[in-house]
């Protein structure tokens, strides 16, 4: 079952850089959507597992469940 997650990249990671780790995950089956530059990431739709190896992937930090977040 996919699920909707945001990737956030190392501080490190833009540029060149950046768009080969975007490939890397979309070859992984992950379905990538719209790039997050406040965060230095992008939302990705993607299985558990599939979540799983891009966790491992040296130009990300961290990634995790998109949500809605609200302000009062």
């Amino acid at each position: 079952m996919m699920k909707k997650y945001i990737v956030v990249f190392k501080e490190s990671c833009k540029g060149s850089l950046q768009d080969n780790s975007i490939s890397s995950i979309a070859a992984l089956g992950a379905d990538v959507g719209d790039r997050l530059g406040i965060v230095n990431g992008l939302s990705v739709s993607m299985s558990e597992e599939t979540a799983e190896k891009v966790k491992k992937l040296d130009t990300v930090e961290y990634i995790e469940e998109d949500q809605i977040v609200t302000t009062q």
